[in-house]
């Protein structure tokens, strides 16, 4: 990449939340080109949340690698896998992050999927081959479980008009009278 067009994405990034995780990545997980893994991305979503997602995630892999490690750096293990084409490593990585956040209750199970496709995504980045009935053998993700839906009671909604604001009571009444949508009452 060029070094205006890197000056650039980089006031991109900066502009997003997590750009710490990205400075994280570029110092202690060296043996990726971050800077145009983050380009790739960007080019292809449009968007550089998805570069700094995956950077988080793998931040998140790296504090549960150096956890069960006993401080040791997952860069080392990284550049073997990246460089033996390990496959049978490069799964244990994701599935060690999965329980890892089980165990530690570091993520939801929704959040967990997320960060372990932006692992798998980085891995495929440095050149790691993974088939996906591999992936769904070797990692064992975690089921998200069906929320506790207890309705409130008809006094507890009765009540939510007397703490809002006037404009907020206003559109409350209006949706309760009319049978108005939010988007509508927005609207209105």
């Amino acid at each position: 990449m060029q070094i205006a067009q890197t000056k650039s994405f980089l006031d991109l990034l900066r502009k997003e939340r997590g750009y710490d995780y990205l400075q994280t990545c570029l110092k202690e997980m060296s043996c990726i080109d971050w800077l145009d893994f983050c380009a790739k991305m960007y080019r292809r979503n449009k968007k550089a949340t998805t570069a700094l997602i995956c950077c988080r995630a793998m931040c998140y892999l790296n504090e549960g690698y150096k956890t069960a490690n006993a401080g040791k750096a997952l860069c080392d293990d990284l550049r073997l896998i990246i460089n033996k084409q390990d496959t049978k490593k490069a799964l244990e990585l994701p599935d060690d992050f999965v329980n890892y956040c089980e165990v530690d209750n570091q993520l939801l199970a929704g959040a967990t999927s997320v960060h372990v496709r932006a692992i798998k995504r980085v891995q495929k980045y440095a050149g790691v081959k993974i088939d996906s009935d591999d992936f769904a053998d070797k990692v064992f993700m975690s089921k998200t479980t069906a929320a506790n839906e207890e309705l409130p009671k008809d006094e507890e909604i009765r009540q939510i008009p007397n703490y809002a604001t006037p404009r907020m009571r206003a559109a409350i009444m209006l949706m309760c009278n009319s049978g108005l949508g939010r988007s509508e009452t927005i609207r209105l």
